[in-house]
């Protein structure tokens, strides 16, 4: 349970720096909130 959970943040993490760069090399806020609305919604079954 415990490296479960540890897998979890760490891909979550990921996800966040990921969205981040992604965000910085387009500038569009619209796009920057539906990819993290839509990174919530993949990693959430996973975890």
């Amino acid at each position: 349970m415990t490296n479960n959970n540890r897998k979890f943040f760490v891909e979550l993490v990921l996800l966040t720096v990921i969205i981040f760069l992604f965000l910085f090399q387009h500038g569009t806020k619209t796009r920057f909130l539906t990819a993290m609305v839509f990174g919530f919604f993949r990693w959430l079954p996973l975890g």
